[in-house]
């Protein structure tokens, strides 16, 4: 399995795109936010961190359905995520008090 950000400029908007095990096509997910990080589990679920205008946001692909969820408006930079063997992701990322917070 494998998964990839990527942004469309001609169109305007940002994709994961994900091929599955032993798959030969690529299944491209629109999402809202653009992916800064990027990872995935063993099941081959896809979880990315990224800005949406000034919102910090995560979008995940959860047996192949794309969804996004705003985390925060209080945030400026530096997104990070990590995802244990169980499915718990972990984000972080600096606020505008130049403060390092964690998100689950």
């Amino acid at each position: 399995a494998a998964a990839v950000c990527y942004h469309d400029a001609a169109a305007q908007k940002s994709f994961i795109a994900t091929l599955a095990p032993g798959a030969s096509q690529w299944v491209e997910h629109p999402v809202a936010s653009n992916c800064l990080d990027l990872v995935m589990d063993a099941r081959g679920d896809v979880v990315s961190v990224g800005f949406n205008g000034t919102s910090f946001d995560a979008s995940k692909i959860v047996n192949g359905q794309a969804s996004t969820e705003t985390i925060s408006d209080n945030v400026m930079d530096e997104p990070s995520v990590a995802i244990s063997p169980s499915g718990l992701a972990i984000a972080l990322v600096r606020d505008k008090n130049f403060h390092i917070v964690a998100f689950r």
